[in-house]
């Protein structure tokens, strides 16, 4: 099932409520059936039923594409994107007309209200990816747990709207017998009697009664105590009402609605943990599998809050006692001593710390203009690749030493972070060196291959406005494509759902893409010809990173921080 799909059901499920209840008023019918049919003339019920066969179809055809295969007519498959996008906004338009319209925030506060589309993106992203990780465990067990992370925070969210907007809506369905505590013994919110509040808060309480029955209805279906998730909805909405910024939900809230890149890995991460003692047997090589929720280096710096500190307002001292600590690793290595549980953690973290520092923002980025940035950007980088070569060469864990490997080539390659000149010389030998090591140690295909089409884009933007530009950049998609195609084999299991791979990659095709367009050389008909595929592929990437994988980010924003961050790698190496 994909994201059009459960959609379409939860609006069916809704329209078949509001359709049978004798309080819906006819002219509200004729206007959303009105409606409706406006939106199935643009094809739009065809379209979602179709979803399934543009994700599965359209993988392929972008791979070939990027290769420069012949493709012919299956290319027409990349048009969909823009129509199964459209499916998913007209379904969000249809329901808003019959359940809580939660595409506007009229009290202005941060964060707004969670959407549908947001909401079982992320459901749907995060209980593959968990399942990905660990296949043994049941899915309805998965989805459950993935449910509670997201689905019940956003529906409590969007409860605490009505406090002020509708508030006796808000006491009816948080605070009385009829509400949601109906709903946690299994049993329906059943209609307002006439006259129990003003017509307009009625209006939206109607609205909610059917969504929060509508969930019910699926709940049930889908996985056990679906009444618990049910009462927690309940808690997590009084106990907001009581202290907002300092509740569970203002907590979990947060990360759903921050718009970051790594959402979902860092969600996957909380599921995860939520599930230690239910979980099956994890695959024996587990750094395959969503590396950041999993083994990523954020979780290793939640314990160094003052550290953290030091480094955004101290950040000579900051690497002053970081090189201390390498210092500490290479003595206690030195006559060939490992390196145990303690040492790697702490290294982890304070990499993760320097390395979050050299990271491009998205928006305008004034940091690194700083003296400070500039007097210490050089050292931080180096000591980043230090801590983690000693990682990889001296940690007492293989999982350990893998992680180091993976995340100092991450570093070395990625555009977004700003590196010494030192480790980019000599055509980026270093990272190449730690990519064979890569190879040879057997990591996934698909994160070997971007990074390697990583190298390949700073070679070809060195080229802008050269020879061989265009030649460049056809080189470093052709291996983006494989690694697309490992992510998305699902016959691979060694190379499957990386998200992590996933949340960098798709960003830096799309970009590649864009550069792509800069090297046409047709004219007139053939020109837009040219672009318009260019473009379609863009837009099937932007699909595909949506609904595989739950990537979400800025185009614009990315493409910025991709260019600086290529700019500035290439500018001091002639």
């Amino acid at each position: 099932m994909t994201l059009p799909h459960y959609l379409k059901g939860l609006r069916l499920r809704l329209q078949e409520a509001w359709l049978s209840d004798p309080s819906t008023a006819k002219a509200d019918v004729e206007a959303y059936e009105k409606c409706r049919k406006e939106l199935e003339k643009k094809g739009a019920g065809a379209n979602a039923s179709d979803a399934k066969k543009f994700l599965r179809d359209s993988v392929g055809v972008i791979i070939r594409l990027l290769k420069r295969e012949n493709v012919g007519k299956e290319a027409g498959v990349l048009g969909d994107a823009s129509q199964v996008n459209l499916a998913i906004s007209n379904e969000e338009a249809l329901l808003s007309l019959i359940a809580p319209d939660l595409s506007e925030n009229p009290s202005g506060r941060w964060p707004g209200p969670v959407g549908y589309r947001s909401a079982l993106n992320h459901l749907i992203a995060v209980s593959i990816r968990v399942h990905s990780m660990y296949p043994d465990t049941k899915f309805e067990v998965i989805l459950r747990a993935s449910a509670r992370r997201i689905i019940v925070p956003a529906l409590a969210h969007n409860l605490t709207f009505l406090r002020r907007s509708a508030p006796k809506a808000f006491e009816y369905l948080l605070k009385s017998d009829e509400g949601l505590e109906r709903l946690r013994g299994g049993r329906e919110i059943p209609s307002l009697p006439a006259g129990k509040m003003p017509e307009a808060e009625a209006a939206t309480a109607e609205a909610w009664r059917r969504l929060l029955n509508a969930a019910l209805h699926f709940g049930r279906q889908s996985v056990v105590d679906a009444g618990e998730l049910i009462a927690e909805v309940k808690r997590l909405t009084l106990e907001h009402e009581i202290n907002p910024t300092g509740s569970a939900l203002w907590n979990e809230l947060s990360l759903i609605a921050s718009g970051d890149l790594s959402i979902d890995e860092l969600l996957v991460s909380r599921v995860t943990t939520d599930l230690q003692d239910k979980l099956g047997a994890a695959p024996p090589r587990p750094i395959v599998f969503c590396a950041r929720a999993r083994f990523g280096l954020l979780r290793y710096s939640y314990a160094m809050t003052e550290e953290r500190e030091v480094v955004a307002k101290e950040p000579s001292k900051a690497l002053s006692t970081t090189n201390d600590f390498f210092q500490g690793l290479r003595e206690q290595t030195k006559n060939g001593g490992e390196l145990g549980e303690d040492a790697c953690v702490r290294a982890f973290g304070w990499a993760y710390l320097w390395s979050r520092c050299l990271l491009l923002g998205r928006a305008e980025d004034k940091r690194m203009d700083s003296a400070e940035f500039k007097a210490s950007q050089d050292k931080a980088g180096l000591l980043i690749e230090d801590m983690l070569y000693q990682v990889h060469l001296h940690a007492d864990k293989v999982e350990y030493r893998q992680l180091a490997l993976r995340y100092v080539t991450g570093f070395l390659t990625n555009p977004r972070f700003v590196r010494p000149k030192v480790l980019r010389c000599k055509n980026h030998e270093k990272a190449r060196s730690y990519l064979q090591q890569m190879r040879e140690e057997s990591l996934p295909g698909g994160l070997i291959s971007m990074m390697e089409a990583r190298l390949q884009l700073h070679e070809a933007y060195a080229l802008s406005g050269k020879p061989g530009f265009a030649v460049a950049l056809y080189g470093a998609l052709t291996t983006y494509a494989e690694t697309l195609r490992s992510i998305s084999a699902a016959e691979h299991a060694d190379n499957m759902m990386d998200g992590e791979v996933a949340a960098w990659a798709i960003p830096e095709m799309r970009y590649a893409v864009e550069l792509l367009k800069k090297t046409v050389t047709e004219t007139g008909n053939a020109k837009t010809s040219k672009v318009s595929e260019l473009e379609r592929i863009q837009k099937a990437l932007d699909m595909v990173g949506e609904m595989q994988f739950g990537v979400y980010f800025n185009q614009e924003e990315e493409a910025g921080r991709l260019e600086k961050g290529l700019k500035l790698a290439c500018a001091d190496l002639g």
